[in-house]
């Protein structure tokens, strides 16, 4: 799939978003409803193609701003990635640990 050309479930869900309004998130059951996928696996897998395709889909949990929006600037780029650095820190963290462990058995 080129990614400037987008079809399907990929073109409604991209063009959704870049129609929302600045600061403006939509749930992902709204997003799907919207876009007429039914399946939640379909769903995440479009959502993960576009951002492969270098589409900028954030998602953000934080209470009063849920929901999936277009990255525009450092603002929503700060808001989507934020919440995983925690997650990146403990990864890098296992892998210095299984790394070490693995040079210590001889592995």
């Amino acid at each position: 799939m080129n990614k400037d050309q987008l079809t399907g479930h990929h073109e409604l869900v991209w063009l959704t978003l870049t129609r929302l309004d600045e600061g403006e998130t939509i749930l992902g059951d709204a997003l799907m409803s919207y876009t007429g996928i039914k399946d939640r696996r379909l769903f995440y897998q479009v959502i993960n193609d576009l951002r492969k395709l270098g589409k900028l889909v954030g998602s953000s949990k934080h209470q009063g701003s849920q929901g999936y929006f277009e990255i525009r600037d450092q603002n929503d780029f700060n808001r989507w990635i934020i919440p995983h650095r925690k997650t990146t820190e403990e990864l890098r963290l296992i892998e210095r640990c299984m790394t070490a462990a693995w040079e210590e058995n001889g592995s």
